[in-house]
């Protein structure tokens, strides 16, 4: 604990002093030298630095120092984060944002929403990175635009669009790791835009269990591997009109270990793909129109051997189940003088399908909706609202409301309320499992969000700082019960939660420096006992410095996770030591067309529990070569 407090305090001090170095920006009028455009806080383009949302945007630069990471270690070091794994690359990965759940936060792939329905999660840990162009991630609630489950935010990955000519990139790593990548992108003429790649990426692996797990331990490799091609196609017609496609496809076998005594691995294939095909009608400058349709499709067989109490020894089981989305939207994006308006409407069918019984297979939900974003001089103004009709159940209205008022060219005060909630899932409403004596609960209410955040932001043309403090209350907590007679098993809306935080966001780049951090205070606790949230640390930090000197760059990071409980009763038993991990990483240019880069993690090869039961990566090495034209 005593070198993440370390950490801390490291990384607080450099904070202030990039601070102090960027009182002086070399613009006049203090504005950014290259404005940074987002479009996952209003669903259209607008520029960050006049949103009101906490916002951080993953760019291709970030990207390329994570050489042969996983997109949840990527996610680990961004602000409000915290996420766990069940052992490695390839396994399961819970993600808390802001002390939310990981259902509690929607995932978007080219504005396609990938989660289970069956389940609520979604697949960060199949989600490879080498398919990924930016990342932009969206803290609060935003439900009033995006629907269910947003109550922690959003995460919108943007897959590779751009680029020209024929790219290929390949690397090796520990723990047998290779990772390769084939793109292609470029034009069909003057007005059709095509994007193509192709990447593999597998591990060796390490045990994904430790001997602590009582149910499942072998002391063996537990590896991984995914194919994945994505596709990007548009036309521009006259008169600005647009057609356009963009679709992802993944599969990936995973081994993990199976119940004691039994010598084989189990493994998880699974399937995931999103496609979404758009037409863009412009009626004007200020006005366009956008169909959409949107599929997302999700397949899990998992393979197993339990114990058979019957006849002995163990007995293949093979538990499968899928969802399968199909959204319609039509958006309208106006812009009036200073002002941005979108509207629209969506038609949403969810079906379900598995060995196991549903005793419901299929609901719909009907939605509008509506974003406005205006700045008026010192004043920036940003709303939305949304009303879902669910026909499970019913109708539900969520927005937001936020305030930002410029102080100084160079300082912005925000202030921010908003409300959002989770749809329960399918297995929580309709699952028949009569062998484990558990029958979903049709009855079940939405949980519910209410957020109120305030922050001050500092930005001039070296960077920015933000910081900022929320005040979350959930209520209606869907919760596993069980009857202590029978032990038949349901879900219920039985628990409370209210989560408070403060952050503290940093990055700067100044000469031939980049600088980038975050500090994080977290309360997040059952609101009926008063006790913390298993998982969920109460400070965490991450840190990063990176040089360029010529065709070389090199960097270091660091990660700092504070102590936290693995048990909802917060036993002392319980209780995990927190820990500090070091990388470095490196990149060099050959020429205009050849670099190499990579990286080391977990520099001085620290032991420390991410999730009780589950294996963590000591030290990694992983290098790579790239060609792009």
């Amino acid at each position: 604990m005593l070198k993440a407090v370390s950490c801390f305090t490291l990384t607080a001090s450099v904070l202030a002093v990039s601070h102090a170095y960027a009182q002086t920006p070399p613009a006049e009028d203090n504005t950014p030298a290259l404005e940074v455009v987002v479009i996952t806080p209003t669903r259209s383009a607008s520029p960050l630095h006049q949103v009101v949302n906490d916002v951080t945007v993953i760019d291709e630069t970030a990207l390329r120092q994570a050489a042969g990471q996983t997109l949840p270690e990527i996610l680990a070091r961004q602000t409000g984060v915290v996420l766990t794994s069940n052992g490695g690359a390839g396994q399961p990965t819970s993600l808390f944002l802001r002390g939310t759940n990981t259902n509690q936060t929607v995932v978007l792939v080219d504005g396609v929403r990938v989660a289970s329905a069956v389940t609520g999660g979604s697949p960060l840990h199949l989600l490879p990175p080498e398919q990924i162009e930016r990342i932009e991630i969206v803290r609060g609630p935003v439900s009033g635009i995006y629907g269910a489950d947003a109550i922690g935010g959003v995460i919108q990955i943007f897959t590779k669009q751009h680029g020209k000519g024929l790219s290929v990139s390949a690397g090796l790593g520990s723990d047998g790791q290779q990772v390769y990548r084939l793109s292609a992108a470029g034009n069909i003429g003057e007005r059709t835009r095509y994007a193509l790649t192709l990447a593999q990426r597998e591990t060796d692996g390490f045990s994904a269990t430790t001997r602590s797990n009582s149910y499942s331990h072998h002391p063996d490799e537990d590896g991984s591997r995914s194919q994945s091609l994505s596709l990007a196609l548009q036309h521009q017609f006259d008169g600005g009109h647009e057609i356009g496609l963009r679709a992802l496809q993944i599969h990936s076998n995973t081994q993990y270990d199976a119940a004691t005594g039994n010598q084989f691995d189990d493994r998880n294939h699974t399937r995931q793909s999103t496609l979404s095909t758009w037409f863009t009608s412009r009626f004007s400058d200020d006005w366009q129109a956008t169909l959409t349709y949107a599929d997302s499709r999700d397949w899990y067989d998992s393979r197993s051997r339990s114990p058979d109490w019957v006849r002995g020894g163990f007995a293949l089981s093979n538990n499968q189940f899928g969802s399968h989305d199909q959204r319609w939207t039509w958006l309208h994006q106006l812009t009036l003088g200073q002002a941005q308006l979108n509207a629209g409407v969506e038609y949403l069918t969810q079906e379900v399908e598995g060995n196991s019984r549903f005793t419901e297979e299929q609901r719909h939900v009907k939605s509008a909706f509506a974003s406005y974003l205006a700045n008026y001089d010192a004043l920036t103004v940003q709303a939305s609202l949304r009303h879902d009709d669910n026909s499970q159940f019913g109708g539900k209205t969520t927005g937001s409301f936020g305030l930002g008022y410029r102080l100084h060219p160079e300082w912005r005060v925000l202030a921010q309320y908003g409300t959002a909630y989770r749809a329960p899932t399918f297995a929580d409403l309709y699952q028949d499992l009569p062998s484990a004596s558990y029958r979903g609960n049709p009855n079940l209410r939405p949980e519910q969000a209410y957020n109120r955040e305030l922050a001050l932001e500092h930005r001039n043309a070296y960077g920015q700082t933000r910081l900022t403090g929320f005040d979350k209350k959930i209520k209606d907590l869907i919760s596993y019960v069980s009857d202590p007679v029978t032990y038949q098993g349901t879900m219920a809306n039985v628990r409370q939660a209210r989560i408070k935080g403060v952050s503290l966001d940093s990055q700067w780049q100044f000469d031939q420096w980049q600088l980038k951090g975050n500090l994080n205070w977290l309360q997040a606790k059952d609101a009926d006992s008063d006790r913390f949230l298993p998982y969920r640390p109460q400070r965490f930090a991450a840190f990063s410095v990176a040089h360029q000197f010529g065709d070389l760059s090199v960097g270091a990071e660091w990660r700092a996770v504070g102590h936290r409980y693995s048990a909802a009763n917060n036993a002392a038993r319980s209780r995990l030591g927190g820990y500090a991990l070091g990388s470095v990483f490196a990149e060099y240019r050959i020429n205009r067309q050849w670099s190499v880069n990579g990286r080391v993690d977990n520099v001085f090869d620290r032991e420390y529990t991410d999730y009780v039961g589950y294996q963590t990566a000591g030290r990694s090495v992983f290098a790579a070569v790239q060609y792009q034209p």
